[in-house]
């Protein structure tokens, strides 16, 4: 086979080798890329697409995403869009949900990105020559998937997903390309700031709000260079109720009023250090190269630490909240490498 590069850990199965035997790059034309998935999970796929456009030149794109699935939504990298049924729509007429899931013309490629039950859907109502998935080990999967690869928790997801692109022998670009506003033209360098966010979609990922605060006064109290940038999200604990004290009391520690998320993008190309929770206001700090501190409580940081640029992660090994003297001192260190 040509253009595939098989490792011992990927399965291909006899219809895929068959159609890999005359595969081109050159000859594909539709791809549909599956992601359905929350904002953070959305910008990490923006390389991706762009990855694969640069390999598959002839080849229409769709993004295949699910009504509760489209904030962040790459869906300007993609040629066409299709929308199926998300959790918010399980109670709908049964027939519409499966025209819809069987919606998409036959493919040369579809890529599952995700790997849930409603994509599986998808990638089985669509005809296609090949489709390429993750769960190698799967007995389902293998029936289902004509390609599967491994994937692990800890390697950085954006460019694990690239993995499937590699099989095929494409060379993505490094620093990963996101297309979004670039925080090495942007940042703001006459009134540097350090912008942080308490919220997350999961509350179990949010670090305590008063352990926040003691964190951002220590900060604010030792760098008095820097402003300190409450990002405010929709939650009531991503607001600034109950930071007003620390505001009145420093100068450098303000608030950015609820904002759209064209506009969250911005503000973090132009900070110099983003603190956040796993969330994904941190995935779209790193999509526009801004320096980031991650604090992690339950979920693995390894997948959301990029190996191409400078990020910061802070955790406990036992997964237990870490210490605000620990998180300072990860934060102090930033700072000072970044020269801040």
């Amino acid at each position: 086979m040509g253009y595939c590069w098989n490792d011992d850990g990927v399965y291909i199965s006899r219809k895929g080798k068959a159609e890999l035997a005359s595969f081109h790059p050159d000859k594909v034309k539709r791809i549909t890329i599956i992601r359905q998935a929350a904002l953070g999970d959305m910008i990490v796929t923006r390389p991706f697409i762009i990855e694969a456009r640069k390999f598959f030149p002839n080849a229409h794109i769709t993004l295949s995403i699910t009504t509760d699935s489209q904030l962040g939504a790459p869906t300007d990298l993609a040629d066409s869009v299709h929308i199926v049924p998300g959790k918010d729509q399980r109670n709908g007429p049964l027939k519409e949900r499966f025209k819809q899931l069987n919606a998409l013309p036959e493919q040369d490629i579809v890529f599952d990105l995700v790997c849930t039950n409603r994509s599986s859907y998808v990638t089985a109502l669509t005809k296609a020559k090949l489709k390429v998935s993750y769960p190698h080990r799967d007995l389902q999967a293998r029936m289902l998937y004509d390609v599967c690869l491994k994937r692990s928790s800890f390697s950085c997801e954006a460019e694990v997903m690239l993995q499937m692109l590699m099989f095929f022998g494409h060379q993505p670009s490094m620093p990963l390309e996101f297309n979004l506003p670039d925080n090495r033209q942007l940042r703001d360098s006459s009134t540097p700031y350090v912008s942080f966010f308490t919220g997350s979609a999961a509350p179990s990922k949010c670090y305590p709000i008063e352990q926040y605060k003691q964190l951002i006064e220590q900060l604010a109290k030792a760098n008095p260079q820097l402003d300190f940038v409450l990002l405010e999200g929709t939650k009531p604990e991503e607001t600034q109720q109950g930071w007003e004290p620390l505001i009145e009391n420093y100068s450098n520690i303000r608030v950015q009023p609820l904002i759209k998320i064209e506009e969250v993008t911005n503000h973090l190309a132009k900070a110099s250090l983003v603190i956040s929770n796993d969330t994904g206001i941190r995935n779209v700090a790193i999509a526009t190269h801004t320096p980031t501190l991650g604090i992690f409580l339950g979920t693995v940081p390894y997948r959301y630490l990029p190996s191409y640029e400078t990020h910061y992660i802070v955790y406990n090994p036992d997964k237990s909240i870490a210490s605000v003297e620990k998180v300072y001192a990860k934060a102090k260190q930033a700072i000072e490498e970044l020269a801040l």
